[in-house]
């Protein structure tokens, strides 16, 4: 239920923005829940070596149990998109400086900062100062975000469908985009203080 709350408040703010052949009301409210992601039963996932089980708890709060690293972390990143690829989607393009696109001329200013940002230098020598298994857990993240894109691509989540976009798939790059990172820890100052 609180899923379609966050829904209603994402379906009421982009109001102004909807194309208009948009569905209103009750088709509005089946068609998002026809298109929520499916948190039961056994789905088959590109890229697992073995089974993996998620557990949800009461809250909906996942629990990962896999036999590898790579499979945890690519379920984890599976999950993560199935509970909130809309977000995810917006976090990458806010990393990109690509938000206008979306949401209009209100964003230039803010993907111009974002494109600042987004200059790495030399990607191979960023990898090599994480820890040695970071690029793996990454890969494994990635993987599964974009095995979720991959089966919802044709249905994707209602807010993609509103908009007239599709969810894009992520490159290993996108975890470390130094925008949202800026976006985390904005108020680091208040909250250490």
């Amino acid at each position: 239920m609180a899923r379609l709350a966050a829904l209603a408040a994402v379906t009421l703010t982009l109001a102004t923005t909807l194309p208009a052949q948009a569905p209103t009301g009750a088709a509005l409210r089946d068609s998002a829940r026809a298109r929520l992601a499916r948190l039961d039963g056994t789905v088959e996932v590109a890229g697992l070596d073995s089974t993996v089980e998620v557990r949800r708890d009461r809250w909906g709060v996942p629990h990962i149990y896999a036999k590898t690293r790579h499979d945890l972390f690519l379920a984890q990143g599976y999950v993560a998109a199935q509970d909130r690829l809309w977000q995810m989607e917006m976090w990458r393009r806010s990393g990109d400086g690509r938000l206008a696109e979306v949401i209009g001329p209100s964003a230039v200013e803010r993907d111009r900062f974002a494109r600042l940002l987004k200059y790495r230098g030399d990607m191979a020598r960023e990898w090599v100062s994480y820890s040695p298994d970071t690029r793996e857990i990454v890969q494994a993240f990635v993987g599964g975000v974009n095995a979720y894109i991959a089966q919802v691509r044709s249905r994707p989540p209602i807010e993609f469908t509103l908009l007239e976009i599709a969810p894009e798939l992520w490159t290993i790059e996108v975890p470390l985009q130094r925008m949202a990172a800026l976006a985390m820890t904005g108020n680091a100052l208040d909250e250490v203080e």
